[in-house]
C-alpha cells in the first residue's frame, strides 16, 4: 500500500476531513489534497511525522514498503519516534533523510574519521 493510500485510510478512520488535516498540519487544503492524491510524490519527512502523530499511527507504518520512501533509515532506529529525540536530533534526522544516497555516503565517510565510529 502506498503512503497516500494509508493517509486516506487512517484519516477516514479518525473521521477527519482533508481540510481538518490540513488545518492541524498548518498547511493549505490544496497541499494536503496533493499528498493524498499523489501529486506530491514524496511528502516531507517532518510532515509525515506530524501526520503520524495526528492520526495515531506509527511513523514507519505510513511509508513502509512504499517505493517512493525505500531509502528510510536503518532498521535499528525503526521504532524510534520523534518524541524520543531532542529538537536538534529530530532536525538532523529529517535533514539526513532528505539526503541523496551519494550525500549520505559522504556523511558516513566524514563520520568514520572520528575514532569510535
Amino acid at each position: 500500500m502506498l503512503v497516500r493510500e494509508r493517509l486516506v485510510s487512517a484519516r477516514e478512520k479518525k473521521n477527519l476531513s482533508s481540510s481538518q488535516m490540513a488545518h492541524l498540519l498548518g498547511i493549505t487544503s490544496g497541499t494536503y489534497t496533493r499528498y493524498e492524491n499523489g501529486t506530491i510524490k514524496r511528502i516531507p519527512t517532518k510532515q509525515l511525522a506530524k501526520i503520524s502523530d495526528i492520526l495515531g499511527v506509527s511513523f514507519d507504518d505510513l511509508y513502509d514498503e512504499d517505493p517512493q520512501y525505500n531509502d528510510r533509515i536503518e532498521s535499528e532506529s525503526k521504532n524510534m519516534t520523534f518524541e524520543m529525540l531532542t529538537e536538534d536530533e529530530a532536525k538532523l534526522v529529517v535533514w539526513y533523510r532528505d539526503l541523496s544516497n551519494e550525500e549520505r555516503s559522504i556523511v558516513k565517510q566524514v563520520r568514520s574519521l572520528k575514532p569510535g565510529y
